[in-house]
């Protein structure tokens, strides 16, 4: 996959744009999201003559998805003041302290206080720690969930790891490690029982097939609900996080 961006435009349209080039992609595809603008996922032999007309043709969907993100955009460059973890029923308050030649650090305080003190300059950096706690807030809490689950329903896996994804909940390799996403906090409890259930079922069925659903099914009676209320659920998650 090979990735070429265009060179800016002075005009509103159109947008910036990223251009990737896929091996398996038959035909060209448009893709808006909060954290990556708009990406034209091509053929390798696409023809950059073609792109023009391309958006051309979808520039009412473009743009109006375009404007379905922009707040979340907005709030993207900003730091939170506050954090609320629902799969914990965790709610947190940020303070910034402006501290000059510190180096930026970031210590919990009782009563669900975290303070971040030094050089607030560097919103990188402060968005790097938090995210950072919140991964290892994900570790306390969701390890010992999924393995509590394992043990209900008789489903084991070799190895638990946590990580940042921004288009997975959660994954299953063929030899039973389970991959989940540490923002599987921001969502509500049902729904984060629902991801790891599906990653458990993953251990026996590596697909999708209508065994898989089944044996879901078995442990997770509203799975189809609840698969429609995780694909709705992206757009609740801070747009900072990304």
């Amino acid at each position: 996959m090979s990735e070429d961006k265009n060179i800016e435009q002075s005009a509103p349209w159109p947008p910036t744009y990223t251009i990737k080039k896929h091996t398996r992609v038959r035909h060209p595809k448009l893709r808006v999201s909060p954290h990556k603008g708009l990406e034209v996922i091509v053929p390798v032999r696409f023809s950059l003559k073609q792109l023009s007309a391309l958006l051309e043709t979808h520039k009412t969907w473009i743009e109006k998805k375009l404007l379905n993100y922009q707040h979340m955009i907005t709030q993207a460059a900003m730091l939170p003041t506050e954090i609320f973890l629902p799969a914990i029923s965790q709610q947190y308050t940020i303070h910034y302290r402006q501290i000059q030649n510190e180096r930026i650090k970031i210590i919990k305080r009782p009563q669900n206080e975290i303070v971040l003190f030094g050089q607030m300059n560097n919103k990188i950096l402060c968005k790097k720690l938090l995210l950072q706690w919140i991964r290892i807030q994900a570790k306390q809490y969701l390890i010992p969930w999924l393995q509590q689950l394992s043990e209900q329903t008789q489903l084991t896996y070799q190895e638990v790891n946590i990580r940042s994804q921004r288009s997975r909940w959660g994954s299953c390799s063929s030899n039973k490690v389970i991959h989940l996403n540490d923002r599987l906090l921001f969502l509500p409890p049902h729904l984060v029982t629902h991801v790891l259930l599906h990653e458990l079922c993953h251990t026996v069925h590596f697909n999708h097939s209508n065994e898989f659903w089944k044996l879901l099914a078995s442990f997770d009676s509203t799975w189809k609900t609840n698969k429609r209320e995780l694909h709705n659920f992206k757009m609740n998650i801070p747009a900072w996080t990304y």
